[in-house]
């Protein structure tokens, strides 16, 4: 999206309230696309007016921060079409927010309209450095305003019209509240049964049920899987949108030979109703987060996990040149002095971070340890070789992990101090929460258990 031409001058410092009040309230459409403005102000009162006019007079979706840190959060998960900003705040000010936007590549040409009391020549010289779209004086009236936005708000309507695009991407969380809506068949089973796994979904095969149930309690995400005659997808869309100021995701779902019935009035994206996992994951990775993605991809019944599980089950099996098999239960350990080495790394993504944790026997892990080293003598190997090599180990592992994530266009960094310690115990974790998957990895001979491993969401 191309921003205004126009820049600041010595006159964009004020407006004539005077003038302003001479013009006809905006002409609005209720069809018209809807702009999600983000503004970025440390005055409730000024923020209060911005927000008014903008949902009020430009039926915009408006989201509200109060210092520049806020905003940079915000504009790092979600897309957004405007901001309007304040220059004097604390923490992180108005210019360091707009150089921080226009050294991103993905953000340099978003607009920002810089709101500010009177503007010395040095401030002005920043802002048309800085490619300030329109400074707004400061006190706002919402007559001034109306007449000053007006102009530029049509410009990227007409410009959202002519190049439609996905503006916001949902960042899935545990909290998250979805709603599936339209007939139950095998893709809104195959939905639900996915996103379930991260957070709270409800399904409705009737549109106007679920739009009472959406308006009594505010969903973060709207699925519409399927067409109701009674209340077609975008009437739904149209009664659910003004009813919010902070607007959940409306996402349209269709069949692949279908056309996007939408220009980006009403949805904030589309995908084809596929009902395998790559294809159901190509097609939510425009509308999700990385770390929203990587949430849906990874959840204890994970098929990037069971990769992992199955990377350290067939080093396990090498190292003790036997066959070996992954339990749901917890046997006895197979050493006799019940010694255990324990190792963790962290997989991060954005916001989100995955623990990989690896415990073993002693007597598992010298016999790994003295085949990286090339030893066939246990006499030659030390405790801190131990040590490390299955750090190393639980290094690899988060390695495969990320690496996993990579194929999806997620990136993923193991991060942190990789740790390793001598341990003893009967092969069992000392908490097993509910967010994590274990697996427990025994001997098939004397189904003994040898090794567990378990990736653990590492909530702050």
């Amino acid at each position: 999206m191309e921003p205004s031409s126009s820049r600041p001058t010595d006159s964009a410092a004020g407006v004539n309230d005077a003038d302003s009040n001479s013009l006809p309230p905006p002409q609005t459409n209720a069809d018209t696309a809807r702009l999600k403005v983000l503004v970025v102000d440390d005055d409730a009162p000024t923020r209060g007016i911005l927000h008014r006019v903008l949902l009020g007079d430009f039926q915009a979706e408006v989201c509200e921060c109060d210092d520049g840190l806020g905003a940079l959060e915000r504009l790092h998960n979600e897309t957004f079409d405007l901001v309007l900003i304040d220059l004097n705040m604390q923490v992180i000010d108005g210019i360091e927010t707009v150089q921080a936007i226009r050294r991103t590549p993905a953000l340099r040409k978003l607009p920002v309209v810089a709101v500010s009391g009177a503007a010395d020549e040095r401030r002005l010289k920043q802002l048309i450095e800085l490619n300030v779209t329109d400074v707004v004086a400061k006190p706002v009236t919402p007559q001034a305003l109306r007449r000053r936005l007006a102009p530029l708000i049509a410009r990227l309507l007409d410009s959202n019209r002519s190049t439609p695009s996905v503006r916001g991407r949902l960042n899935l969380r545990p909290s998250n509240r979805i709603l599936l809506v339209g007939a139950p068949d095998r893709f809104q089973t195959y939905l639900a049964d996915h996103l379930s796994c991260v957070c709270e979904v409800a399904t409705f095969a009737a549109a106007a049920t679920a739009l009472r149930d959406a308006l009594e309690r505010t969903p973060d995400a709207v699925f519409i899987t399927g067409d109701d005659f009674l209340l077609p997808a975008a009437l739904f869309a149209r009664k659910l949108r003004p009813s919010f100021q902070t607007l959940p995701k409306v996402f349209l779902c269709e069949p692949s030979a279908a056309p996007f019935s939408d220009d980006g009035r009403w949805f904030d994206g589309r995908l084809n109703k596929v009902t395998t996992a790559r294809a159901l994951f190509r097609e939510l990775r425009p509308l999700l987060t990385n770390s929203g993605l990587a949430m849906a991809l990874l959840p204890p019944a994970s098929a990037l996990l069971d990769d992992v599980w199955g990377s350290a089950v067939s080093t396990i099996q090498q190292t003790l040149g036997t066959g070996v098999s992954v339990l749901p239960e917890r046997p006895l350990w197979s050493s006799a002095d019940h010694r255990t080495i324990e190792a963790h790394t962290e997989v991060r993504v954005e916001d989100v971070r995955w623990r990989v944790e690896l415990l073993v026997t002693h007597d598992c892990a010298l016999r790994y340890t003295s085949g990286v080293n090339g030893s066939d003598s246990s006499d030659a190997v030390g405790e801190m070789d131990i040590l490390n090599a299955i750090r190393s180990f639980s290094e690899d592992l988060a390695t495969r992990l990320r690496n996993e994530l990579l194929k999806y266009d997620i990136s993923a960094a193991v991060v942190g101090l990789s740790q390793s310690r001598a341990a003893v115990g009967y092969g069992c974790f000392e908490s097993i929460p509910s967010d994590c998957r274990v697996g427990w990895v025994a001997t098939d001979g004397r189904r003994h258990l040898v090794a567990a491993m378990r990736a653990v969401l590492v909530t702050d």
